[in-house]
């Protein structure tokens, strides 16, 4: 009975019934608009760490492929005369990207080197780094 008269009542909804939902829909969305808003800034920063690793990444493989180029006490930026051709693994989403290596002989080896890799950038106001270490043999010497 309750069903019938309802289905039955010509009055429709009231403006303080849709002024209600109007307010409830838009704080729905703002709330969501939010979300969608730190996740976007969240993802452009993991981008932006996944370029820098996979290009101090390329700059030590390249290091590794020309271990004649390991000399003690080096700290220079990339591209330097070290590598031959850059371009194979520059950042092009990312220019404010630089590489800076340091090279140093472990006190017991001569041709045992430590290498570092510090990719640093601009994001925002804020300049972020990361740094890549690794051990390598140069080749040739005993």
């Amino acid at each position: 009975m309750l069903i019938y008269r309802f289905r039955n009542d010509d009055r429709g909804i009231t403006l303080i019934e849709v002024l209600a939902t109007l307010i409830m829909l838009c704080i729905l969305t703002v709330t969501m608009l939010g979300i969608f808003i730190s996740t976007a800034n969240w993802v452009n920063r993991a981008r932006k760490d996944t370029t820098a690793c996979n290009y101090g990444a390329a700059v030590l493989e390249d290091l590794r492929s020309n271990r004649t180029a390991l000399v003690s006490g080096v700290t220079r930026q990339i591209p330097s005369a070290v590598f031959l051709d850059e371009t194979n693994y520059r950042p092009t989403d990312s220019p404010t990207m630089q590489a800076y290596i340091s090279m140093s002989s472990r006190t017991e080896s001569a041709s045992i080197f430590d290498i570092t890799v510090t990719v640093e950038w601009k994001e925002g106001t804020q300049t972020r780094s990361l740094t890549m270490m690794t051990i390598m043999r140069k080749m040739g010497v005993a």
